[in-house]
């Protein structure tokens, strides 16, 4: 049975094919409290490779990401490719792990600490690019969600929730299918399914 944290590695090593695929991935002794119930984790993001602090700040502001839903969308793509990724763990201690992923002809290394309680830090290098400052985010357990909810989701205080508000209007579906004639309704349904998923996503 995947677990909620083999989840949230896959997705912040962005190296499995599918989630589907993580329970193939190796859970570090440093992780031994994370919970192995699906639920919903904030991601920060620290340090990116050719992307300035200002604009981790923003995009990162409130992101969470919520495991159930993940799981259940990779379960609704029965063709998704098999992964064909290898992990091994190198270093596995209670406070802090390292973890080598090879996928085809790509590695990369992933060092794993513990901040908190259920709360860990990430950074990954890519073995054929070790000049560049390597990948680090961090990842905390903030509860439980559904199936039903968004992937992704922000604060409704952040940049991105705000201008989602700001576009609200745009998405009225009286007025953004005024000329859509016969396919009205279709249109109208599509307006109403894309106002929804952006409202799923700023509770």
């Amino acid at each position: 049975m995947r677990t909620s944290s083999a989840i949230v590695v896959a997705l912040v090593l962005g190296a499995a094919a599918s989630l589907a695929a993580a329970i193939d991935i190796p859970i570090p002794k440093v992780m031994s409290d994370a919970p192995r119930e699906d639920g919903r984790w904030k991601m920060e993001p620290v340090q990116m490779p050719g992307v300035d602090k200002a604009a981790l700040a923003a995009a990162g502001s409130g992101v969470t990401v919520c495991t159930s839903a993940a799981k259940a969308m990779s379960n609704d793509q029965p063709g998704t490719p098999k992964n064909d990724c290898r992990f091994r763990l190198l270093e596995d201690g209670t406070t802090r792990a390292v973890m080598e992923t090879t996928c085809g002809s790509h590695t990369q290394r992933t060092t794993i600490t513990q901040l908190a309680p259920r709360s860990y830090e990430m950074s990954v290098q890519r073995m054929d690019r070790p000049n560049d400052v390597p990948m680090i985010a961090r990842m905390s357990y903030v509860g439980t969600c559904s199936a039903s909810d968004s992937v992704i989701g922000y604060g409704k205080d952040s940049p991105a929730c705000q201008k989602m508000q700001a576009q609200k209007a745009r998405l009225d579906p009286a007025k953004a299918c005024a000329g859509a004639g016969a396919q009205r309704a279709q249109c109208e349904q599509m307006v109403q399914q894309q106002r929804a998923r952006a409202e799923a996503m700023c509770k």
